[in-house]
């Protein structure tokens, strides 16, 4: 287990964002509260908690009831992917080209 980036938007670059074209905001691991989920298991605990998540993850999860998600290795959608379906409860690996190497991640709902 490690800690996770929870969100329910597409996010096409990993590494982070400029909203002012001056400042960059990094996306990163946090950890989560089993509160989070209504008490449910999840595979958030502290480690890893603060890191980029850019081109460190190792596994992806979907809690998202109303949409399934693709995480991808290149920034902008680009590369290698792997689907993730709509709560399903499960945790999986990424595959070996896009594990560590992940860039984007895309919400289809």
């Amino acid at each position: 287990m490690s800690a996770c980036l929870a969100t329910n938007r597409s996010r096409s670059d990993h590494y982070g964002y400029s909203p002012n074209g001056a400042t960059l905001v990094r996306w990163v691991f946090r950890s989560f509260p089993s509160s989070a989920y209504g008490g449910m298991y999840h595979p958030c605990d502290g480690s890893g908690e603060g890191q980029g998540v850019y081109h460190n993850a190792a596994s992806a999860w979907n809690q998202d009831p109303y949409a399934a998600y693709a995480v991808y290795s290149e920034a902008g959608y680009g590369g290698q992917n792997k689907w993730y379906p709509k709560a399903d409860g499960y945790a999986r690996n990424l595959g070996s080209g896009i594990k560590n190497h992940n860039g984007a991640h895309k919400r289809y709902a």
